[in-house]
């Protein structure tokens, strides 16, 4: 025990997040008049130095051992006994300050600002690393050096989110020190690893100075973030932030709402966000994400905006890959028809992060929180038992989805030329495609009311290193695009909207058997990205790893033997599962060359195009496709128990 007002001990071989929270205690310990010096580690100095704790040079210290406390994870146990931080005091090695409560609530008031501890020399480094990188610019940390599977962003789901971040125009900076983390190959991100080779503490703190967002895991780089003037996000997997974070008022937390109960038990100093399910995905760490850097640019769903009136109706009550049944929300708060032991009544609550309607059971407690998205349907997971996921999908009327699924599989369509018109059958060929002098490859795009994003996709695809001999842009809204012609390009004009599927088969159709690209409106191509796919082997080639049917090629000898796309998963939703599927069946083998980035301008802007029918009908084309593909192979997409359709059953 410590008994006097001086405090020398070691501290040189914790982490970077341990060393930021020793930096708090000791500054407690100064501020109640103790005497410190702390024998670090020297690739550290200047972090300990910014905080203004003095570094002991002599003999080896007694070294502070700082451990996990028991029972950890339980969020049922207080703060001042159960976070790592507040066992930096209960080691023999320092003085008592004080009752475990005292001490945690003066640890959380200390502040610690790094900024005038950063020298014009890093800034000018960290400038120039960032030159030419337009803002926001967003930090991104997604592995830690240890506890992966607790804390690290899966590669996979990384990857996505910087391609998904780069949609707010800005830039993203992977901060790896060790190659270990994925990055992506794009004009607008940039890494440590190879980009910088090496950076020291004092230019990470430069660079969070001249950053707009850090997204982090636990570990050194988001609690050090923590002395700047940043907004940061931690991204939690299976460690809680209470557990090893001070509240910060720069930072918001995602977290699982399986915990929504302690969440909005936390006083206003722990700002959160939720996600449902067992992990966070790449659409909650990016909405969120945007939603720091750009509130308003973001639909929040507060209590004001869920009204008790909006609630109340008939439901899809699903229990994604168990079960679904009708359910009805009545005015009164009472669940009627479809009612059960865990169903049995509903309201709508306020949390930190927005509002959600909570279904409570017989046992007295919640049953799940829902959060209402944009399509109507709201979203969560059980708190106990299965932890399942869970949707409520409003049921629509079935005429107006009949009425305009009334679309037959071969109508005329008019072909606009550069000097012509031409009427033809989707089944029909134009003059200019026979075999005999068949062009190097084709781009097929199908459009519905997105003209702005056609013509940047477009242009993107006129800049290509190599070009297609023609462009055919499918116009699904009935004839309305009236952009440019280059020699290239021919619309195909349909009297209805054909859908994703039965677009993509009328490419098909015209072009087979030459390589035909297929693109979408709404992602500007990189410039050599036709000459990486037509190089790469595979008989379906995809722009790059995500192996998503937004960007892909199918060749001939495999548009043979799976065949056309099934136009009744229409006019949108699983039939890009539905043909994977019947890949996969087929043994029809996919890849993808290694990307150089593409911009995807997000997600679907269809329904602002549409009428109010078929809007009404819009919130059930994802479940009935859905449901068509669980039909069509006895299980939703990656559960499937059907190797053949429909099991062999005719239909």
């Amino acid at each position: 025990m410590n008994d006097n007002k001086s405090i020398r001990i070691a501290f040189n071989s914790h982490g970077m997040g341990d060393v930021v929270h020793c930096c708090h205690a000791m500054q407690l310990y100064q501020s109640r008049g103790y005497d410190v010096a702390i024998q670090v580690e020297p690739n550290k100095r200047w972090v300990w130095g910014a905080a203004g704790i003095p570094i002991h040079h002599g003999a080896p210290l007694p070294i502070h051992p700082y451990y996990y406390p028991a029972d950890f994870f339980d969020l049922s146990k207080p703060d001042h006994t159960h976070s790592k931080i507040a066992h930096l005091f209960e080691v023999a090695e320092l003085p008592k300050l004080g009752t475990k409560p005292e001490v945690w609530q003066a640890i959380c008031e200390t502040k610690i600002d790094a900024t005038p501890a950063v020298s014009c020399r890093a800034m000018d480094d960290a400038g120039k690393f960032l030159e030419g990188l337009p803002h926001p610019i967003i930090l991104l940390h997604s592995k830690g050096t240890n506890w992966q599977e607790e804390k690290s962003i899966p590669d996979g789901v990384a990857f996505q989110v910087i391609r998904n971040l780069l949609e707010t125009g800005g830039s993203v900076v992977t901060l790896d020190w060790d190659g270990r983390a994925p990055t992506l190959g794009h004009d607008r991100v940039r890494g440590i690893k190879p980009n910088w080779h090496h950076i020291s503490l004092e230019e990470f703190g430069a660079l969070c100075i001249l950053s707009d967002l850090l997204i982090g895991v636990d570990s050194g780089p988001f609690h050090l973030a923590g002395w700047f003037d940043i907004p940061t996000l931690y991204v939690s997997r299976k460690i809680p932030p209470v557990r090893c974070c001070l509240p910060s008022s720069n930072a918001t937390y995602l977290v699982a709402a399986k915990d929504h109960e302690h969440w909005a038990g936390r006083g206003p100093e722990w700002k959160f966000a939720e996600y449902q399910g067992q992990e966070a995905t790449v659409q909650d760490i990016v909405i969120t994400a945007i939603s720091i850097l750009e509130p308003e640019a973001v639909e929040v769903v507060t209590m004001r905006e869920i009204q008790s009136n909006q609630i109340p109706g008939v439901y899809t009550y699903r229990r994604v890959g168990h079960d679904e049944r009708r359910m009805e929300l009545l005015a009164d708060g009472r669940i009627g028809e479809g009612a059960a032991g865990c169903e049995r009544i509903w309201k709508i609550e306020r949390t930190p992060s927005g509002a959600v309607v909570t279904i409570f059971g017989e046992h007295g407690g919640p049953t799940c929180h829902l959060t209402l998205g944009k399509d109507g349907i709201l979203r969560g997971c059980w708190l106990a038992h299965e932890r399942m996921p869970i949707e409520l999908q409003p049921m629509v009327a079935t005429e107006a989805w009949e009425d305009f699924n009334a679309v037959v599989e071969d109508v005329p369509c008019e072909i606009v030329k550069p000097n012509q018109t031409d009427i033809i059958n989707l089944t029909g060929h134009p003059s200019d495609l026979e075999p005999d002098g068949c062009p190097s490859f084709y781009f097929g795009i199908l459009t519905y009311n997105r003209f702005d994003l056609l013509e940047l996709a477009l242009e993107a695809v006129l800049r290509s290193s190599v070009l297609p001999t023609k462009i055919f842009v499918v116009d699904n809204s009935g004839g309305k695009w009236q952009g440019h012609l280059s020699r290239r390009i021919e619309i195909i004009r349909t009297p209805y909207n054909l859908g994703v599927a039965r677009g993509f088969n009328v490419l098909q159709n015209l072009t087979q058997p030459s390589p035909l690209i297929i693109g979408a409106d709404d992602i500007e191509v990189g410039a050599d990205l036709f000459e990486r796919m037509l190089s790469h082997p595979t008989p379906i080639v995809f722009a790059d790893e995500s192996r998503a049917y937004s960007v892909h090629m199918i060749r001939s000898e495999a548009w043979d033997k799976i065949g056309p796309w099934d136009g009744k998963f229409y006019p949108a939703y699983h039939e890009d599962n539905d043909y994977a599927m019947r890949a996969r069946v087929a043994g029809v083998e996919t890849g993808c060359p290694v990307s150089s980035g593409f911009i995807d301008h997000g997600p679907s802007a269809t329904k602002a195009a549409m009428s109010e029918a078929e809007r009404s009908a819009l919130n059930g084309w994802f479940g009935q496709g859905r449901e068509r593909y669980v039909a069509k192979w006895g299980g939703p997409p990656h559960l499937e128990t059907f190797t053949v359709p429909f099991n062999g059953v005719p239909q």
